[in-house]
């Protein structure tokens, strides 16, 4: 978690860490490539981009859904909250940040 363009809150940063160190890696490339693409893009094109949900943006990446918000003046990813399913193939409660 160094790329300046993301940030985290700090329940999305503690379910960050206790994954796999693979996904980690995985799921961060994939979060650097987007701040990327939000650097490169103007604000209003950003919908038209990325998933949207009522409170921000989202994206899966194996498995994993990971809710975020963009700051467009700062060109950053605010991510706030990591998913997984369960065994069961349901959506994991989400945890309180």
């Amino acid at each position: 978690m160094r790329h300046p363009r993301l940030l985290y809150t700090r329940a999305a940063s503690r379910r960050f860490q206790v994954l796999p160190p693979e996904l980690r890696v995985h799921l961060e490339t994939h979060l650097e490539n987007l701040a990327l693409l939000v650097r490169a893009s103007s604000p209003e094109r950003l919908p038209r981009l990325l998933a949207r949900e009522e409170d921000g943006f989202v994206t899966a990446v194996r498995g994993m859904r990971v809710h975020f918000v963009v700051d467009a003046t700062a060109r950053t990813l605010l991510i706030h909250r990591l998913e997984a399913p369960t065994p069961d193939g349901r959506e994991a409660t989400p945890s309180t940040p």
